[in-house]
């Protein structure tokens, strides 16, 4: 089909320029913020728009996007946007694939490192001109047992990641990939056995209504005693609450986050407003608490964040810009 427009949102200035350079012909709208309802006179007849994560293309939006054909997310996960929805309106949606694995996979044994070497503690102590070893002796990656929940692309290669540190992996995964458990050398177990042999816990899953709170109190209860969770998946897949909890009960020794439920409040300086709900309000309440916690490691959503993911993502998300305008659309989800 014709593509005439094309509006982009939560839009920084590397991502206006490239896309200006390699999208002639086309009329561009970039927008700094996030999707909302006061964009819709403006973008209703974009053929395509592009959001990112934090964008919520709902029902009561999609609805209203008569000339839209295509919902292009520069990123892998689609947790923002009504998929069903968009089917009904016969509008696409593609997500960006693969553009972070290695990013992610490297950060995920850094916040292992980080936490078991209390390295975050010991450099402030350091700043402050603090050089006294108590409270920082460590503990080695080699030999422990790193338990994988969800074996994708990410996991499998945090999982490449820890063999080079000599380490057992168990994995769970509802997909289980049995080529690459040979190829790599770990086993598969029933969830109930990895939470409670593993030393290490890392989650690598996408946010969906089946995976949210996935790790909650009673997960936690079964854990290995001492173990030591480490997420740098989506926040909605542990339960804030059960956390705090499981530290408390000394049944987490540490706890290392890439990502918190309603991580965006965080990040928000107008916390106040009329939208937020109790609901809402308690998580980012909680968070503080995680935030302060003398065993907490939190990094603020950086996994993905290197140069050359930021160069992959901008050429994945064109190459399914210009794959739709040229009529064969790809990276498509499906409800």
């Amino acid at each position: 089909m014709t593509v005439r427009k094309i509006a982009f949102f939560e839009c920084d200035k590397k991502r206006k320029e490239f896309y200006s350079r390699n999208l002639p012909g086309v009329e561009l709208l970039f927008y700094a913020e996030t999707l909302g309802q006061q964009h819709i006179p403006a973008i209703k007849d974009c053929e395509i728009i592009s959001v990112i994560n934090y964008s919520p293309v709902t029902e009561k939006i999609i609805e209203q996007l008569t000339g839209t054909r295509l919902i292009a997310l520069g990123c892998t996960g689609f947790v923002n946007v009504d998929v069903r929805a968009c089917a009904r309106q016969g509008i696409l949606v593609a997500n960006t694939p693969g553009y972070s694995d290695d990013a992610v996979a490297e950060h995920t044994v850094a916040l292992m490192l980080m936490l078991l070497r209390h390295a975050h503690t010991a450099f402030l102590q350091a700043r402050d001109n603090n050089f006294s070893w108590q409270g920082l002796r460590g503990r080695t990656l080699r030999g422990k047992t790193l338990g994988i929940i969800g074996t994708g692309k990410i996991g499998l290669k945090v999982i490449e990641l820890a063999n080079a540190f000599g380490m057992r992996v168990l994995a769970y995964s509802r997909r289980q990939r049995t080529d690459e458990a040979e190829r790599l050398g770990f086993a598969y177990a029933d969830l109930a056995t990895v939470l409670a042999e593993s030393d290490i816990l890392s989650l690598h899953l996408a946010a969906s209504p089946e995976t949210f709170h996935l790790f909650n109190q009673d997960k936690i209860s079964h854990c290995k005693p001492g173990a030591v969770l480490i997420n740098t998946s989506r926040g909605e897949i542990c339960d804030t609450r059960a956390l705090l909890w499981g530290l408390e009960e000394g049944i987490l020794r540490g706890v290392a986050l890439d990502v918190l439920e309603e991580e965006k409040l965080c990040q928000d300086s107008r916390l106040l407003t009329p939208e937020l709900t109790g609901a809402q309000l308690e998580t980012y309440a909680l968070n503080q608490r995680l935030l302060r916690h003398k065993n907490v490691l939190i990094t603020p959503h950086i996994g993905w964040f290197t140069e050359e993911a930021i160069a992959s993502m901008l050429a994945v998300h064109l190459e399914t810009l210009q794959a739709f305008i040229n009529g064969t659309p790809i990276h498509l989800i499906t409800p």
